[in-house]
């Protein structure tokens, strides 16, 4: 639960939360529209040091190994071929999971609802014994969409490797394809959020009782009315995304100076899921140790335990 909002006080040309949580805990987030967005604010940044990285493979990869062939890239929404490599695996382990056909096929039919009349496809029994007059049922399609908004962090510590990050960007297509396939609209937002950016959780230039707070920024990865665009959506897990553009920003936007490191990849929290809307939540650590196939099985068996955000 928010306890104070901080933002209404900071006239900015973007959307903005600065929030302090009951439990003393804050949040500072800049939302971006879309990914060009996010890319044409960094640049207006004054410190261009994580802009001016030359051909480090740490900071860009090997396959968009500078900044030009970076910001083209994300721009035009182009992934790496290992990316590419790697969704067709995810795909394959998709495809084999026990009982998948059985679960899409009942996330397909949550889309539909029961209408009642007198006159239909189906006896309702229950309604037959009771007297009710419309006891005929027949299955139809809502009036309302069904969305999925699936978030992705794509803020990792500084020993994730390239690979890693094109596996987050993977994962995150064939998420989507697979919410795709079972009928829903598919929202992804992305964000670059991570613990104690700064060193302070500043307002007005001042501390603020803070001990633990989030920062970072959002954009807009694909709408739920856009259908999949594999590379678009893959794109996110190309290195400079974050370690170049991700880093401009925090030190040119968040308030306060940059810690030591700029700050710590823990898991995002609760309260920030909740600020942000997000019930599915993509991280780094779903692309370890093989929990591919659980974060896939779980994100359907979500979806067909109706956890959706209706919409007109």
């Amino acid at each position: 639960m928010i306890k104070q909002r901080l933002d209404k006080e900071k006239n900015v040309p973007y959307e903005y939360d600065k929030v302090v949580f009951e439990n003393g805990n804050g949040a500072e987030i800049i939302h971006y529209d879309n990914a060009d967005e996010m890319i044409n604010h960094s640049i207006t940044g004054k410190s261009k040091k994580y802009l001016d990285m030359g051909d480090d493979e740490w900071t860009f990869g090997t396959e968009f190994p500078r900044l030009e062939s970076t910001t083209k890239a994300l721009r035009n929404g182009e992934c790496s071929n290992k990316t590419l490599k790697q969704i067709s695996k995810y795909r394959d382990i998709l495809l084999n999971m026990d009982g998948i056909e059985e679960s899409m096929r009942k996330a397909v039919s949550f889309k539909r609802r029961r209408k009642f009349s007198d006159s239909g496809s189906e006896l309702d029994i229950d309604r037959v014994l009771s007297g009710d007059p419309e006891h005929w049922q027949s299955m139809t399609k809502g009036k309302k969409e069904n969305v999925v908004r699936l978030a992705v962090n794509f803020s990792v510590t500084s020993g994730h490797t390239e690979k890693q990050l094109n596996q987050l960007g993977a994962l995150t297509t064939v998420a989507v394809d697979m919410l795709q396939r079972c009928g829903l609209s598919v929202e992804v937002l992305a964000l670059c959020v991570a613990h104690n950016v700064t060193r302070t959780f500043e307002h007005k230039d001042k501390p603020r009782k803070a001990i633990h707070y989030e920062q970072g920024f959002t954009f807009k990865l694909k709408s739920a009315s856009e259908k999949l665009d594999v590379s678009r959506v893959a794109c996110i897990g190309i290195p400079g995304l974050y370690r170049s553009y991700g880093f401009t920003n925090w030190i040119n936007f968040l308030d306060g100076v940059p810690s030591s490191g700029l700050g710590r990849g823990m898991e995002t929290t609760k309260n920030v899921k909740d600020l942000l809307k997000i019930k599915n939540l993509i991280e780094v650590k779903w692309v370890k140790n093989g929990k591919e196939k659980a974060f896939l099985s779980n994100l359907l068996k979500s979806v067909t335990e109706g956890q959706l955000l209706e919409t007109n």
